[in-house]
């Protein structure tokens, strides 16, 4: 009774504040075994105290106890450090790191220490159910797959907004992911021998706002990802303070970089797909010139014009 009512009140609650509040104890010091867990945690942070705590709060609330949680900092300057190494739970351990302004870097330093089976992935101002990850690893299981994704209630202005994904089937293949990108990526969780293989996330400056979903492609490319209907996670949607607010590449010019990584990693990587499968790819790389070349014969016509 007292799980449904946490589960409930996350779904539904914003100012929902988690188990955190119970975990702010002063800590020994911490040194990490070599023994491997079942699942390692990566919450990647920069200069959210109070969201990063909370966040911390619903990992070490699952009612999954095998794990580590990887708090990677990516060059914070408020009080994230000292709060977050102030809760007591010889599980939880501080990354330190430089700043990058790229989500991608201090996942990727948390993916070369993660000593678990599996790797799943929390932003610091998303939150969890507490049944998350023993539901997701028990689908990952009986589907026999190497990644599993959830569903999440979309947050906006601090308030439920429905759900973020429509996805009908209850596996993710590549086929699903040249169109759009269905995996939230706090609900991912993967095996950390397909996530090494796939190199972790692009971390170069272009790939900012598809650095997730051109991992999720070559995840795919490796093992189909299952895919649970149930709402697992609260997604918090804020465009405004997005790191990819700003940027200015069109859809296009993203989906073009997405399909060219993607052919670049199958041929560096071994992983060679059908053919029917790289003409489609192809295909859509081509489609998505066109349209960027339009787009420029459109814009300097204008130009001319004014």
């Amino acid at each position: 009774m007292m799980l449904r009512r946490r589960e409930a009140a996350l779904r539904y609650s914003v100012g929902w504040a988690g188990p955190s509040s119970a975990f702010a104890r002063p800590a020994a010091k911490q040194v990490r075994s070599a023994m491997g867990v079942r699942v390692s945690v990566i919450i990647p942070t920069w200069n959210r105290a109070a969201a990063v705590v909370e966040a911390v709060g619903d990992v070490l609330g699952q009612t999954e106890t095998d794990f580590e949680v990887l708090v990677c900092d990516d060059g914070s300057t408020d009080e994230s450090r000292d709060r977050v190494r102030a809760i007591a739970d010889p599980r939880l351990f501080w990354i330190d790191g430089p700043r990058s302004g790229c989500p991608a870097a201090p996942r990727n330093r948390g993916i070369g220490l993660a000593r678990g089976e599996w790797i799943a992935f929390l932003d610091s101002d998303d939150r969890w159910l507490p049944s998350k990850l023993a539901r997701q690893l028990e689908v990952a299981s009986a589907a026999g797959v190497g990644a599993v994704s959830s569903n999440a209630t979309r947050l906006r202005d601090g308030k439920p907004t429905g759900t973020v994904v429509d996805h009908p089937r209850p596996l993710i293949r590549t086929s699903d992911l040249l169109s759009w990108n269905p995996v939230v990526c706090s609900s991912m969780v993967v095996r950390a021998d397909v996530l090494r293989r796939c190199g972790g996330f692009p971390v170069h400056r272009p790939f900012l706002p598809i650095e997730d979903h051109a991992l999720w492609l070559r995840v795919a490319a490796l093992t189909d990802i299952a895919y649970v209907e149930e709402s697992l996670v609260v997604y918090a949607d804020e465009p405004a303070t997005s790191v990819r607010a700003g940027l200015s590449a069109s859809a296009d010019e993203q989906r073009l970089a997405l399909y060219e990584s993607y052919r670049r990693w199958w041929k560096e990587s071994g992983n060679r797909p059908s053919l029917r499968h790289r003409l489609l790819v192809a295909a859509r790389c081509f489609r998505s010139r066109g349209r960027i070349r339009a787009a420029a014969r459109r814009a300097s016509a204008q130009g001319a014009g004014r």
